[in-house]
C-alpha cells in the first residue's frame, strides 16, 4: 500500500511504499527520491574529501615541517627541471651536492607530486634508517614494533625518499639494512628518490669494503643522478 508524505528537504509531497515486517512498518523514507539522491551524492563527496584530507595529513606527518611549505621558485633551475620532468618509473633519482642547495626541498616536492598522483609514498632520513635498523632488535616490544613497521614501509612504498645518505659513518647493522633495502626495492622495480651531500668517492670511503661497491652500484644503476 502506497502512502504520501512531505519531503524533509524540499517540502514536496511524495508517495512511497513503506517497508514492513509482518504487520509492522519498519522503514518510511523522509525524503523524496531526488533529494535522497542528492544526499547520497553529498555523502559520497564528503567521504572522498575526508579520505583525501587524511592522505594529506599522513603525508605532512612524515615530512619534517621545515620542508612542507617550499615554493617551487625557490628551487635552483637545474634541480627543479629534473624533478618536475621525472615521472613514475623503476629508475629513481638521486640529488647530490653541497648542503644548502635545496636537494631535500626538491625531493620532497617530487614526493608530494607522487603522493598526489595516488602512489604510496614514504620519507625517511638516513640517520632514522640507521636508528630503526637497530631498534628492530630492541627489547622493548613497542619500540621494536614501531621500527619494524617503519622499515616495512620503506620497503613497500611505491616511492621512497631516502634523505641524506652518507651523513656520518653507518654502523654495520645500519649499512646492512641500507643494502638490503636497496636490493629489495631495485629487484622489485620500486623507485627511490635519494639525496646526499657526498660524491661517489666520499660515499665509498664511508661504507665498509664488502658493501661499498654493491650499495653504490645500486644507487648509480637505478637512479638518474643530478648534481645540485
Amino acid at each position: 500500500m502506497t502512502k504520501t508524505s512531505t519531503c524533509a528537504d524540499c517540502a514536496t509531497p511524495f508517495t512511497f511504499e513503506p517497508i514492513t515486517f509482518g504487520n509492522k512498518v519498519v522503514f518510511s523514507p523522509t525524503k523524496c527520491d531526488p533529494c535522497t539522491e542528492k544526499s547520497i551524492a553529498y555523502a559520497e563527496q564528503d567521504a572522498a574529501k575526508r579520505r583525501e584530507n587524511a592522505r594529506r595529513d599522513r603525508f605532512k606527518q612524515m615530512i619534517p615541517p621545515i620542508y612542507l611549505d617550499t615554493l617551487p621558485e625557490r628551487i635552483p633551475a637545474r634541480l627543479r627541471e629534473a624533478t618536475e620532468m621525472w615521472e613514475y618509473n623503476p629508475m629513481g633519482i638521486g640529488l647530490i651536492g653541497l648542503s644548502g642547495r635545496c636537494k631535500t626541498r626538491s625531493a620532497v616536492l617530487l614526493l608530494e607530486r607522487m603522493h598526489d598522483d595516488g602512489h604510496t609514498t614514504f620519507y625517511i632520513s638516513a640517520t632514522d634508517l640507521a636508528l630503526n635498523s637497530a631498534n628492530q632488535f630492541a627489547d622493548n616490544p613497542a619500540t621494536k614494533s614501531i621500527a619494524v613497521s617503519i622499515l616495512t614501509m620503506c620497503r613497500s612504498a611505491e616511492v621512497l625518499l631516502l634523505d641524506d645518505i652518507g651523513k656520518g659513518r653507518m654502523t654495520d647493522r645500519a649499512e646492512s639494512e641500507l643494502y638490503d633495502l636497496l636490493e629489495y626495492r631495485t629487484s622489485r622495480r620500486l623507485p627511490t628518490i635519494w639525496t646526499s651531500n657526498s660524491d661517489a668517492e666520499s660515499l665509498h670511503k664511508m661504507f665498509s669494503d664488502d658493501r661499498s661497491i654493491a650499495i653504490l652500484r645500486r644507487l648509480k644503476e637505478f637512479s638518474h643522478i643530478v648534481k645540485a
